[in-house]
């Protein structure tokens, strides 16, 4: 019997197994056609500017049965061709790439075909193939994030107010971008709040809980003995420029009239680098330590309190909750999130604050009340296994596919 084929594109970053948010889930979901018995042909964009360094064969060595997977990276200047000199009178667009490889892909002739984000369905489309079975999975909407990164910009400088119309203008691109590639899809959303965000320009996506591993063992650990709380994340992207905007201004300060000087620790760790004006106010800030980038957190997210996740912002699914929830860490986070990630109960298996004064009254709580921790930790495993865990989510998105 002959092997169905399987396209799959993606831009950005090669998937992993170990590194990255949305690279760790396209990685799973390639795994799972090539488990499937797929023939895989994986077509991937990159910028030339893209700092990731590894080898093919590295690469390749990730995946199960990779005899099925034919693998081909296209290296571009840029993926769109919008800039500052045509910003005013051209809609956005990807790109053209290379006959010759369009060539090899409609030789391929995939039964089906599987975009990684909206840059990746634009250069599907550039292919014109045959089949009609075309699905492409989002993240978050660039439209939405670039409004709240907007929003933050503002809080740091006014002076930002005069870069509205622009950003107006660029926001208003992103939704004709968006309406134009997607109409051959059927789309699935790592994010529940996309749904309403893409109803509102007419068109129609499902959510699915994205698939997500255990990355660290759980060990039963004692608690710090004062106040201890963790937030991670990669930095610089919206959610942690919400978060840190909130902790900043509203946690910390209510920390230190609470327990004072030296009375708690707020540990923060991430890939990136902050912005300079950030890591010289976190510089004075004695009660906050910044440990960058940490490989393996599990041992101080074990024994701190909670997870701190004040991300106000309402857009998304942020993978560092799912973390959380996977590896047994108790959650504080702002009830924003839940709209992202529908599974999340404040007091169930987490505990969602809609203000500081919430914020305040939980992490005094979980800090005295060992029973509340468990419990939140307990069910907040079984909410990852019933949602993210490998099996679950994918047999899920089997599921929506084979529909």
């Amino acid at each position: 019997m002959e092997k169905k084929k399987i396209l799959i594109v993606t831009c950005g970053n090669l998937p992993s197994k170990n590194e990255g948010s949305s690279t760790i889930l396209i990685f799973y979901y390639i795994n799972f056609f090539l488990k499937c018995n797929y023939q895989v042909f994986l077509l991937s964009f990159q910028e030339k500017n893209n700092r990731q360094i590894i080898g093919k064969g590295s690469f390749l060595k990730q995946f199960s049965k990779k005899k099925n997977l034919t693998f081909c990276k296209i290296t571009l200047d840029k993926l769109y061709t919008l800039n500052k000199y045509n910003f005013f009178f051209q809609n956005i667009s990807t790109f053209d790439f290379s006959s010759k490889i369009k060539e090899k892909i409609l030789k391929f002739n995939p039964d089906m075909v599987f975009a990684l984000d909206i840059a990746a369905s634009s250069f599907v489309n550039k292919l014109l193939l045959p089949t009609k079975k075309l699905y492409v999975w989002l993240g978050d909407l660039n439209f939405s994030t670039i409004y709240y990164h907007y929003y933050y910009d503002l809080k740091y400088s006014y002076k930002n107010f005069f870069l509205f119309p622009i950003i107006f203008c660029l926001i208003y691109k992103w939704k004709i971008f968006y309406k134009k590639n997607l109409n051959r899809f059927k789309i699935l959303s790592g994010s529940y709040t996309n749904l309403s965000h893409l109803r509102k320009i007419n068109i129609n996506s499902s959510y699915l809980p994205y698939p997500w591993p255990i990355q660290f063992s759980y060990k039963k650990l004692k608690k710090f003995s004062k106040p201890s709380f963790i937030f991670f994340g990669n930095l610089k992207g919206l959610g942690s420029k919400s978060a840190i905007d909130y902790l900043l201004n509203k946690i910390y300060p209510s920390y230190l009239k609470i327990w004072g000087e030296g009375g708690f620790t707020i540990y923060i760790c991430g890939i990136f680098d902050f912005p300079e004006n950030i890591l010289n106010k976190l510089q004075k800030l004695k009660n906050i330590k910044y440990l960058g980038f940490k490989k393996n957190i599990n041992k101080i997210a074990l024994k701190c309190h909670a997870c701190l996740f004040p991300i106000d912002v309402p857009l998304g699914n942020r993978s560092r909750i799912v973390t959380a929830l996977a590896n047994r860490w108790p959650i504080i986070a702002h009830n924003n999130v839940s709209l992202g990630n529908p599974a999340l109960q404040s007091g169930f298996n987490c505990l969602l604050a809609e203000n500081i004064e919430k914020f305040i009254f939980f992490s005094k709580k979980i800090f005295k009340n060992d029973d509340l921790s468990k419990k939140i930790v307990k069910n907040g495993y079984e909410t990852y296994n019933k949602n993210f865990k490998l099996t679950s989510a994918l047999k899920a998105f089997k599921k929506f596919i084979n529909e």
